[in-house]
């Protein structure tokens, strides 16, 4: 997510869940997934979601980034991140009560 520098964020609304949709220009296989949230407000459980060949979003993993302000990365499954075209991260859960959730930066690898 192309962020202007460490003052820029994205923030969502209160409720659950949220959702962030990346849409790449071409397929690519990234092997990690490095994730930067506002302590205080973490998605504290994220499904990593892949469209399947009908455009349907599934579940390819579950990750669970602890309640910190810094850089998380992820290993993914190179089975089910193989050649992927977009990658959405459902944030079920949140350390906000409100279920406010803040991004600073996500890297694909």
């Amino acid at each position: 997510m192309p962020l202007a520098g460490p003052e820029t964020c994205w923030t969502s609304q209160q409720g659950l869940p949220q959702f962030v949709q990346l849409a790449f220009p071409a397929t690519t296989s990234p092997q990690t997934l490095s994730i930067t949230f506002q302590g205080g407000f973490v998605g504290t459980e994220c499904h990593l979601q892949v469209p399947d060949e009908a455009g349907k979003w599934t579940t390819a993993q579950t990750v669970y980034p602890e309640d910190v302000n810094r850089a998380q990365e992820f290993e993914l499954d190179p089975a089910k991140f193989h050649e992927i075209s977009a990658l959405k991260i459902v944030m079920v859960a949140s350390s906000d009560f409100f279920g406010r959730i803040t991004i600073y930066n996500i890297e694909l690898r």
